[in-house]
């Protein structure tokens, strides 16, 4: 298939990615939950196979508020090894790494050393063999010029391309602001 033929396809899922997510962030009624669950649905939704979103907190320290994957047993796993793992903030992958330079990462094919640094349980196993990553893209989370986090997705089915990565590009600042927007108006009612 030549590139005259994808574009109109990936134009065209990248609008509808768009409106999707700012219709939710424009849904006044949500929380937070509700908004990152719906998020998480719409880019698993024939996009990705696993999404998750890693916020800082007001201390500095990163925290995993979502994570979602095709697979609820993987979910599960995953969500248990990241509890006991997390990556480190010096780590030159992942979410530590986007947030502290406000820089996406985009690595189109993930080797299996990648995968075992990125998803390595304690013991030195790896869920790689059942998570079976093909691509990974990780954008930050800026809003009104303050990075407030990562948003990573990655799949196993197909490689990423450039043009998936400007989708969660274009994707990433409505999520942010919309965030932002959660957090401070859930600060002044409880302030």
């Amino acid at each position: 298939m030549d590139n005259k033929q994808e574009g109109p396809i990936e134009q065209e899922l990248q609008s509808a990615i768009r409106a999707k997510v700012s219709s939710i962030c424009d849904d006044g009624e949500r929380d937070i939950v509700s908004v990152l669950e719906s998020i998480a649905e719409v880019l698993i939704d024939g996009y990705a196979d696993m999404l998750a979103i890693d916020l800082v907190e007001d201390d500095g320290m990163i925290k995993q508020y979502l994570m979602r994957h095709i697979d609820s047993e993987l979910e599960i796993h995953l969500k248990k090894l990241r509890n006991t793992n997390p990556l480190l903030s010096t780590s030159a992958y992942g979410y530590p790494r986007v947030i502290k330079t406000g820089k996406s990462q985009f690595i189109p094919g993930v080797s299996p050393r990648l995968a075992h640094r990125l998803f390595a349980d304690m013991d030195g196993h790896s869920v790689n063999d059942g998570l079976s990553i093909r691509s990974f893209i990780c954008v930050p989370l800026i809003a009104y010029g303050r990075t407030l986090g990562a948003l990573t997705i990655m799949t196993g089915k197909r490689r990423f391309t450039s043009n998936d990565l400007l989708i969660a590009e274009d994707a990433a600042p409505i999520i942010a602001k919309c965030l932002d927007d959660r957090f401070l108006l859930s600060k002044k009612r409880t302030g």
